[in-house]
């Protein structure tokens, strides 16, 4: 009785894999506890601190205010968000702030419970709406990111420092709910994404993904960008401000959404120490000191919604091919699975009758290629082995026989 017929070198073997469970290590750069909080808090007390001083003239709102955007950063990136301790450590850090840099504690603590506010407002519109994923990963989650943190959120909280400005300081109540809204805007937008990937452990990992000269391309790249933005800025009144936007869509094209969110990043904050030490083009732009932030925060602005769509739009289509890749492969591999159980025995795993004429059929095609053998073999009384031992001897029989053949 023929059996079982393993053919040449046409055999197929399934390979068992053990599988362990490896412990790996956390994905955020920062303790995932108390820590996350108080560097938030610190970056907070750091951020408020250097804009107070730098922008603000007396008890006047700064015109640039990136601080929400660490507490935003935070409370997206958690999965379970502490909203009290969060809060109160952003409180706590505005109050120090204003004390520090303008001796204020009334309008301090005004003005922190606004900020506050935006940052409830635009974190849990967006954690509601995106989760914890990174806002700017593809086109319609850039949307929603720019609705709530670009124009919502900060809308409803210049109200209330338009107002705390005008009754607490006697500050026009327009005038100062349209710096506030434009500070508060651009500093969530730019700031937000990177924090966020920062205490994701985002850039930590796409550098550790990256080959050595992928990395090194990456740096030279943002080298570039701050070469020419300190040019830019610093080394000419001319209105060279264009030439910012070729290189960051080279920094978008080749090194993606965490890229390009430094890039912007860079430099809005080499634009801002230049134009507000009175260097660079905007001051020549501008015809008086006043108009000077505004027209900064309008380049900034246009910077943003030019290049942060556009590393959307690439990131959405590499995500997408990247899955019908994973998808194709997937396709591929479930297709040799199918073909290796219609050509084989599942018992023995050698070629059933099907996989032996197959097999047959390509030696043949070419007999001279390589030796061929052909081995039939008939197991005696085999009947005897089930009827006096069972079936389950019988397959294990057949097993060793098939061990014997390979």
């Amino acid at each position: 009785m023929l059996q079982r017929i393993a053919f040449g070198n046409e055999s197929l073997t399934i390979s068992r894999h053990s599988r362990g469970v490896s412990k790996s290590a956390s994905n955020s750069i920062f303790d995932p506890h108390l820590g996350r909080s108080h560097l938030a808090g610190l970056a907070y007390f750091l951020l408020a601190t250097a804009t107070i001083t730098l922008t603000a003239t007396g008890s006047g709102i700064a015109t640039f205010w990136p601080a929400n955007a660490a507490l935003v950063a935070l409370l997206l990136t958690e999965q379970k968000p502490r909203w009290g301790m969060v809060l109160t450590i952003g409180m706590l850090a505005n109050i120090a702030a204003n004390l520090m840099t303008r001796g204020l504690l009334v309008g301090g603590v005004l003005y922190g419970a606004t900020n506050l506010v935006e940052v409830v407002i635009a974190t849990h519109a967006l954690r509601s709406r995106l989760g914890s994923a990174d806002p700017t990963r593809e086109p319609r989650a850039l949307g929603t990111f720019i609705l709530w943190a670009g124009l919502i959120a900060p809308g409803l909280s210049a109200i209330g420092g338009g107002l705390t400005s005008a009754v607490v300081f006697d500050k026009p109540f327009l005038d100062s709910a349209i710096t506030w809204y434009l500070s508060d805007a651009l500093g969530l937008l730019i700031f937000t994404p990177v924090l966020a990937a920062l205490f994701n452990g985002d850039y930590r990992r796409c550098f550790a993904e990256k080959s050595r000269w992928e990395r090194c391309e990456a740096l030279g790249l943002q080298l570039v960008v701050t070469a020419m933005a300190s040019l830019v800025f610093f080394a000419t009144f001319k209105p060279f401000l264009f030439t910012l936007f070729p290189a960051v869509m080279l920094v978008s094209f080749r090194t993606g959404r965490l890229g390009t969110q430094a890039s912007v990043l860079l430099i809005a904050i080499i634009g801002a120490i230049a134009t507000l030490s009175s260097h660079g083009p905007i001051v020549t732009l501008a015809d008086t000191q006043e108009q000077q932030p505004l027209y900064f925060q309008f380049f900034l602005a246009i910077l943003f919604f030019t290049c942060l769509p556009v590393t959307a739009g690439l990131s959405a289509r590499n995500s997408l091919a990247k899955r019908l890749f994973d998808e194709q492969r997937a396709l591929v591999k479930e297709k040799q699975v199918l073909a290796f159980r219609a050509a084989t025995d599942p018992l023995t795993d050698i070629f059933n009758r099907a996989g032996f004429m197959a097999a047959a059929q390509r030696a043949l095609v070419d007999p001279k290629s390589l030796p061929l053998w052909l081995i039939a073999v008939d197991v005696d009384h085999f009947k005897q082995i089930n009827d006096k031992h069972g079936h389950q001897a019988g397959d294990e029989a057949l097993i060793w026989i098939a061990s014997v053949l390979r």
